[in-house]
């Protein structure tokens, strides 16, 4: 039998940042067969276009628990262990996403994101019962699925040097944006970056790498409680809440000093607009993301991407000759292994700080993905799908230390699905 499960606003954020998802008093019923049944988040009917994608939107099944088909040749049963909620899938909720390389999700289909999954059950010489494999886009959001490993393109086993929960989070596709979004801006010592959505999954890892490679870091972010908590972690010298009266007149002055030499843009609009007046000449703009305008019809046929410039903006990028073009992480595929490497030794070593705002339970990655584009979160934002004593103890607060290693625990872990508790 499957039954539908309400959806409600409970998610799991900071205590210290301010966030515009509600908590709920509480969260569905559980029976003594629960940590065995089968979780799927599916797509129940596309937002309209130009409108934010809502609970509406979703479908939570439940089904189970029930006897397990025998495994078909050259597949694999896998367990979800987390899953990924990342701004770039707000494109797929339409019905053309504007991108040639990512289809849209398909209505009474399963969502699919960045995520990471333990193998059952393998009949395929790729994946061996065991293994740890990571997806940066594809896997679906079913807690326990067979899947042809064929239509995941992306399905990885996870290296074992490589901390597996972290593996789609801050050193997944975020990760991998913030390393090949740094390296791509050319960034030299003593310069100064304007970095917006300075607290985000991207930005609070970017910030720390430019910061590592001598420049003097502003960014941008949501809040005040943002602001502080993006100079904690390191990953700015000075940051500006975008939403205060004076932002324009606040950026000015610490721009004034030292014109910016770059732009790491992750939100577009408004604020991106404010900072390209504040730019150096001969400037550069890297565009990694426009957040602000993800909402946007993307099935027209003048859609663009990167967002055109209004027209007294694009007339000083081209009186100041300043560069700005886009970055796509799918460029650098063959550059991921080293950068993983790379970016695990810091965090190792305690010079990459991979903050993370977890949220309990599969049932509960639509309310999670809501709030990331509300500005909900903080740091990296992952769902976590299996609830044992794997659970990282630096889950509470994307706020916390660096974790330490928690690739033996989850290899050991109990085979059950985890739900909300």
């Amino acid at each position: 039998a499957a039954d539908e499960m309400h959806l409600d606003d409970r998610v799991e954020v900071n205590e210290d940042e301010d966030h515009d998802a509600s908590e709920a008093e509480e969260e569905p019923g559980q029976d003594e067969n629960a940590a065995q049944r089968n979780t799927t988040v599916l797509l129940a009917a596309r937002p309209a276009p130009g409108k934010p994608v809502t609970l509406e939107h979703f479908q939570v099944v439940q089904t189970g628990p029930e006897q397990e088909a025998p495994l078909p040749n050259g597949s694999i049963r896998i367990q979800l262990l987390c899953v990924s909620v990342d701004p770039y899938m707000r494109c797929r909720f339409n019905a053309s996403t504007g991108a040639d390389y990512m289809g849209p999700f398909q209505p009474g289909a399963p969502i699919c994101s960045g995520g990471a999954a333990r193998v059952l059950e393998s009949k395929t010489d790729k994946f061996a019962a065991g293994d740890l494999v990571v997806s940066q886009m594809h896997l679906p959001w079913a807690s326990k699925q067979v899947l042809n490993p064929a239509t995941v393109p992306d399905l990885d086993k996870i290296p074992d040097d490589i901390d597996p929960l972290l593996s789609c989070g801050p050193l997944g596709m975020a990760g991998l944006s913030a390393y090949h979004g740094v390296e791509q801006s050319k960034p030299e010592a003593g310069q100064v970056c304007v970095l917006s959505s300075c607290a985000g999954g991207v930005g609070s890892v970017a910030g720390q790498l430019f910061r590592a490679k001598g420049l003097k870091v502003i960014g941008i972010c949501g809040s005040i409680a943002k602001c502080e908590w993006t100079i904690n972690q390191g990953a700015a010298d000075i940051a500006l809440c975008y939403r205060d009266e004076d932002f324009v007149q606040q950026l000015n002055e610490h721009c004034k000093a030292h014109l910016p030499e770059l732009y790491f843009d992750n939100v577009g609009g408004h604020v991106s607009e404010a900072v390209i007046r504040e730019l150096a000449p001969r400037a550069r703009i890297v565009v990694c993301g426009q957040i602000s305008s993800y909402d946007q019809d993307t099935t027209r046929d003048d859609y663009e991407y990167p967002d055109p410039l209004p027209a007294d903006v694009a007339e000083i990028v081209k009186a100041r000759d300043i560069s700005r073009e886009r970055f796509f992480v799918g460029w650098y595929t063959k550059q991921h292994g080293e950068a993983l490497r790379n970016m695990q030794a810091m965090v190792d070593s305690g010079k990459l700080k991979v903050p993370v705002s977890w949220v309990d339970g599969l049932a509960f990655a639509p309310t999670a993905f809501i709030a990331l584009m509300r500005g909900g979160h903080s740091g990296k934002a992952l769902v976590k799908c299996l609830t044992t004593d794997s659970t990282p103890s630096w889950s509470s607060s994307a706020a916390e230390s660096d974790p330490p290693s928690k690739r033996q625990k989850v290899s050991e872990a109990e085979s059950a699905t985890g739900e909300p508790e």
